[in-house]
């Protein structure tokens, strides 16, 4: 039987998630599929940060207008996803005249910028002396000119995009995750709806759709080469490294060798140093990560921080920017915008319209502009609320020492259950307070409790184990998953009644997965390690299957 929606919403990004959410809550049919899970692609792979883009100040100015006013809103439904990051400049005096300048350069964009925080709750910059800012980040090199400091926020990703899918669901969407579009559906010269693959049961599927929406990101092009319409990208490739460690409270900003500006900033319980800026001409699905890559970042930042080493590596990162392209332009230069496109108008192809470009900051007014399409071409009256009702936990913040005193538990792990959860987290204490067995930590990064696992698999479109690393951050912290990634397949096999081969069959494929962003960085007594584990997964599946 082949199910008829008003809107088919194929990508599970950031932009698709925010798609899906807005239709819905405007009153439309709506089905989202993803080929992986939410957020696996650009999404999950982007620095974390809704940002209002200071470097486009310049030369894209509306772009940093949209981010902030967006970001604004974006905190106010996801007040729990935020965190404040402060981003310092320092300005090394190892350049003469040439780095007083700069931080009168810099001086003079920040307070420009400072028009822009009002949007997003921000504050205004600040102008350091060497001496302020030996105070403020004592790792920074001592040759100082002088430094500038401005605000950022940084999200949780993962959590935000499956929060719109939550919400989406919650307004009557159909989710359809390890779900790929294998065909287009044509009649005459309109797109009627997709046939699909669950990539877990092999089961072949169809939905048919009055409209068609292509939030592929990098693989927009492909579905809309399936559809016969065209869309032309200049895909640039970003790798980030992870540290096992928040080196600093502060992002700090440094130039690379090229002059290209890189970062790190705390992110969580980890930092991250962001990030390359290249053309990429290959498969958005194997994106290598060079050598070359890790040490230009690892360079860059070592010129400010010189001790940036003795932090550990702990995995490196890579996704692809849909940007919109242009020609005879540096990739930093590339706009960050976005454009909507109606295929009926440029192909001549019917039901079908596509988001591409943008940027993180952005995503629920890119979101909002593509569903005013939509509804125009269907009829639909409704307008956006996207911006003014919270996400799933956004309705309030609790306040973690209360909650740690009235259930008895740490109140740090009770602040990060809050991070994730928001006004949702007294629905996990109260599991752990029925069975207090389920309070144990599977993760201790973190921390993650058996309950917080058990909680998301019954209500949060958890198909596989590896869902469980969006939704809680097991295994992002300085253990990588050794060890706690095998229990929380477990208890997802407990709560799915999974056989103990398909349990550490879904053990060894996370552990697969976790090695394709570690295989670049690790060496020495990491890379014993790291063989020393796998050698023991596949031993015990070897075991349960019987070879």
């Amino acid at each position: 039987m082949t199910t008829l929606y008003d809107a088919i919403v194929v990508g599970g990004g950031v932009n698709g998630c925010g798609v899906a959410r807005d239709l819905a809550m405007r009153g439309l049919e709506v089905l989202l599929v993803e080929k992986g899970d939410f957020s696996m692609g650009t999404s999950w792979a982007s620095s974390g940060m809704i940002h209002g883009g200071l470097r486009y100040l310049m030369s894209d100015v509306h772009t940093t207008y949209k981010s902030c006013k967006d970001a604004g809103y974006i905190r106010s439904i996801a007040p729990h996803l935020t965190f404040r990051i402060p981003f310092l400049m320092p300005v090394l005096d190892d350049e003469g005249l040439k780095g007083r300048v700069n931080l009168e350069g810099a001086d003079a964009l920040f307070e420009l910028y400072d028009r822009f925080q009002p949007y997003k709750g921000g504050k205004a910059h600040i102008r350091f002396s060497p001496e302020e800012v030996a105070r403020i980040e004592p790792l920074i090199a001592k040759n100082l000119v002088g430094a500038v400091i401005t605000d950022e926020w940084g999200i949780d990703v993962p959590r935000l995009c499956v929060l719109n899918a939550l919400d989406a669901k919650r307004h009557g969407a159909t989710l359809a995750s390890w779900t790929r579009v294998t065909e287009l559906i044509r009649e005459g010269g309109s797109i009627a709806g997709i046939r699909t693959l669950d990539e877990l049961t092999g089961e072949a599927g169809e939905a048919r759709a009055r409209l068609v929406v292509n939030c592929g990101g990098p693989w927009a092009p492909e579905l809309a080469r399936m559809a016969g319409a065209r869309i032309r990208l200049r895909p640039a490739k970003g790798v980030h490294l992870i540290l096992d460690r928040r080196i600093s409270n502060n992002g700090i900003i440094a130039q690379a060798l090229d002059g290209r500006q890189v970062f790190v900033i705390p992110h969580e319980n980890v930092s991250m140093i962001g990030t390359t800026d290249d053309d990429f001409f290959g498969d958005p699905d194997d994106i290598p990560i060079l050598e070359d890559e890790v040490k230009y970042l690892l360079e860059a930042m070592e010129r400010v921080i010189p001790g940036i080493r003795n932090a550990r590596v702990i995995k490196a990162i890579a996704g692809i920017r849909p940007t919109l392209f242009e020609r005879a332009k540096y990739e930093d230069d590339l706009t960050r915008d976005h454009r909507v496109y109606d295929h009926e108008a440029l192909d001549g192809v019917r039901g079908f319209v596509s988001l591409a470009g943008g940027k993180l900051a952005a995503y629920r007014v890119m979101a909002e502009e593509t569903a005013d399409l939509v509804c125009r071409k269907l009829g639909c009256k409704n307008s956006c609320a996207t911006h003014l009702q919270p996400l799933p936990g956004g309705e309030e913040i609790p306040d973690a020492e209360e909650l740690a005193i009235r259930y008895g538990q740490d109140p740090y792990a009770v602040s990060r259950l809050i991070f994730r959860q928001g006004a949702r987290a007294m629905q996990v204490l109260d599991m752990m307070r029925e069975k207090p067995e389920t309070g144990v930590y599977v993760c201790s990064c973190d921390p993650v409790t058996e309950a917080e696992l058990r909680f998301a698999i019954r209500n949060e479109a958890v198909r596989r184990p590896i869902d469980l690393i969006s939704r809680c951050r097991i295994g992002e912290g300085p253990c990588q998953g050794h060890g706690c990634l095998t229990r929380a397949a477990e208890i997802f096999g407990e709560e799915r009644r999974l056989s103990s081969s398909e349990i550490r069959r879904e053990a060894l494929w996370m552990m697969r997965e976790k090695w394709r962003w570690r295989k670049e960085i690790l060496g020495g007594a990491q890379l014993v390690q790291e063989e020393l584990t796998r050698m023991v997964h596949r031993s015990l599946l070897e075991r349960e299957e019987g070879r």
